[in-house]
């Protein structure tokens, strides 16, 4: 077998999907049906999830707003890393919210991300932000913070003790020369990120490792439609708006009440 920068787990399972599929199915079709499988999953996920704090209404807009994106839409049916990552990225940070609101076991979220690690490398990045919010949620519960400490606790200890099973277990190119073979993926990996960057063409100019700061934030207004784009502005200003409403009001009561 040759080496790969890349865990084996979504080719494994398009593997998987051509023996079983191809035939009947042409072989580009087997190979991307797990793609839209996953996609569809996780329009559930994120329904089931919003449902647990909002209304139905509200879980389905946010359902369809992903569906319903273009870009999206159109890579959930092609053979390729993309749908696997976002898939996993979400299934691991919703994990985790289960985890530290006492609505899921520690050790699943330890095998959520064992099989995110699995799909793709720089999902080493991901414990970072999650660490980051779990800490503020630790700051502002002071009520319950020995409860979510414990629960963080045994949620990084899960993923530690699992994710090197996993990530072995799956791939049998690491079980011979194994941590030769995972030091040369890694090495390789951070190689290619440093040395050979996939260059960015950007408002006329072409960058390598250096990408403007505004990048990120015109690519999110050009991509997503203008009708989420309206709906996710209307949602973040209108509780800010009726919170100011409710502070007024309770000022102007106590002003009454004063005389």
């Amino acid at each position: 077998m040759s080496s790969s920068d890349h865990p084996s787990l979504p080719r494994t399972i398009a593997a998987l999907s051509y023996l079983i599929l191809s035939p009947p199915l042409d072989e580009m079709t087997a190979l991307r049906i797990p793609s839209a499988l996953k996609f569809s999953l996780l329009l559930v996920s994120i329904f089931l999830f919003l449902r647990l704090f909002l209304p139905k209404t509200a879980a389905l807009a946010g359902a369809l707003s992903l569906a319903l994106m273009p870009r999206i839409f159109g890579h959930a049916h092609l053979f390729s890393l993309d749908i696997p990552i976002m898939v996993w990225w979400f299934w691991t940070a919703g994990a985790a919210f289960l985890v530290m609101h006492g609505r899921l076991r520690p050790i699943w979220f330890g095998v959520v991300y064992a099989l995110t690690f699995t799909t793709k490398l720089h999902s080493v990045f991901l414990p970072f932000p999650l660490l980051a919010w779990a800490a503020v949620l630790i700051f502002l519960k002071s009520d319950s913070r020995h409860v979510l400490i414990h629960r963080l606790c045994w949620a990084v200890g899960w993923a530690a003790l699992l994710t090197p099973v996993i990530y072995i277990g799956l791939q049998p190119w690491l079980w011979h020369d194994t941590w030769t073979r995972i030091y040369e993926r890694f090495i390789d990996y951070a190689d290619k990120a440093s040395d050979r960057p996939i260059p960015l063409y950007y408002f006329g100019n072409q960058y390598g490792k250096n990408t403007p700061w505004h990048y990120p934030l015109v690519m999110f207004a050009f991509t997503v439609p203008l009708s989420i784009l309206f709906f996710f502005l209307w949602g973040f200003i209108s509780p800010l708006c009726s919170t100011l409403r409710y502070k007024m009001e309770q000022n102007r009561v106590i002003i009454l009440e004063n005389g």
